[in-house]
This record gives structure tokens, C-alpha cells and sequence, in this order.
């Protein structure tokens, strides 16, 4: 089950899960509950800056889905 504590960053729509010694894991939140959409492997302070760059990556390929929807 997921604890509020174990969210260590949050952008926009999505967020990280401390999976502890798994890694992360990056979610996106929806209407009715979020779902997971990357997995990082790595532990510690380059697993968190993995994540933070999945998440970057992801929030500009949705940026990119809007402009490309309106054309």
C-alpha cells in the first residue's frame, strides 16, 4: 500500500514512489486513480534524479500531444 511519506517529489501529474530497494517508480495521477508508468532501477540520489528526468520527459511529450491535437 502506498504512504504519503513514501511520494518524494510531485510535478504536475505525476509523482514518485519510493519502492525502496527496488528503485522508483513514476505514476501518473487520473480522475480516479493513478497508474504507473515507469519503473527506475536505480536506488539512491540517481534513481530520484532518473525519475525526476522521466518525468520531465514525459510532461513534454504530453505538451507536445496538445499542440499536435489542435492542429
Amino acid at each position: 500500500m502506498t504512504k504519503e511519506e513514501d511520494i518524494i517529489f510531485e510535478s504536475g501529474n505525476y509523482w514518485i514512489f519510493d519502492a525502496k530497494q527496488k528503485g522508483f517508480e513514476v505514476y501518473k495521477s487520473g480522475i480516479t486513480h493513478s497508474t504507473r508508468c515507469a519503473v527506475i532501477g536505480f536506488t539512491g540520489q540517481a534513481g530520484i534524479d532518473r525519475a525526476k528526468q522521466e518525468i520531465k520527459r514525459r510532461q513534454e511529450a504530453d505538451a507536445r500531444a496538445v499542440l499536435h491535437s489542435r492542429n
